[in-house]
């Protein structure tokens, strides 16, 4: 253990905290270890404006006639930081694409039983204490399949490269939070849809035990490799620029922001 085990051994563990600390760990050091007030961005905004949309749909609080109004009327007081210098227009874009979503909205939830809507799940793993937070899982009446959905903003479809590591990092995640609700809840995920909502299109694929035992020795180990770190390094912070200037939540607190 690190001379930071008493903080890290009381910590709740998530995807997100781990793959934080693979980023950056003086990120993760300032976030978990430290605590320091986090910072949203425009990424983050616009990501969890949608998020919120969609939660009031599934959670019957807005009707599917009302989605795109409601996104006009709410747009501005949700997402609040200011987007990115470039790319140039980003904001407009990616404004557009999400009325254009909800003007052309046709998911019938109807046909489906909402199980678990931004519910967090804790437990604990080989002594580890992990939460995970699904947006959505779904069971199709018709079948009986359970669906673990989770809304994408991003398009990792535009440029090969980069999108096939961002595909696996989201088949990841998806696998992370389909073990762990598979093996302590009555749930049993059998598919998984990745729903990029900027372009109304989805990634699917089936569950596959084999594949989430990988993810979660993935996980395991990043978690011991936190637990044994004394010095929590700043990540290559040239080579990372734009995501130590627009990404960072805590960056405002970082002494090597570039």
């Amino acid at each position: 253990m690190s001379s930071y085990d008493m903080v890290v051994e009381n910590m709740k563990f998530s995807f997100s905290s781990v793959t934080n600390f693979i980023t950056c760990p003086h990120q993760f050091f300032l976030t978990y270890i430290q605590a320091e007030d986090r910072s949203g961005n425009w990424y983050s905004d616009f990501g969890s404006f949608m998020h919120l949309v969609l939660e009031k749909y599934f959670g019957n609080e807005l009707d599917i006639m009302e989605l795109a109004q409601f996104y006009e009327e709410n747009y501005g007081s949700n997402v609040l930081s200011p987007p990115p210098p470039y790319p140039a227009g980003i904001a407009d874009r990616y404004y557009a694409d999400g009325l254009k979503f909800f003007d052309d909205f046709s998911f019938d939830k109807e046909k489906y039983e909402v199980i678990h809507l931004e519910d967090s799940i804790e437990t604990t793993y080989n002594n580890i204490k992990l939460i995970v937070k699904p947006d959505l899982v779904l069971k199709e009446k018709s079948t009986g399949i359970v669906y673990l959905v989770d809304y994408k903003t991003s398009d990792p479809f535009k440029y090969p490269s980069p999108g096939k590591k961002k595909l696996a990092e989201y088949r990841q995640q998806m696998y992370l939070y389909s073990y762990f609700i598979n093996h302590t809840t009555d749930i049993k995920i059998n598919k998984i849809k990745l729903w990029f909502v900027r372009l109304n299109r989805f990634e699917e694929f089936d569950y596959v035990e084999k594949d989430a035992e990988e993810v979660i020795n993935w996980f395991y180990n990043g978690v011991l490799n936190i637990q044994v770190e004394e010095e929590f390094p700043p990540c290559d912070t040239k080579k990372n620029k734009f995501f130590c200037t627009q990404l960072c939540s805590v960056s405002q607190f970082c002494q090597y922001k570039p």
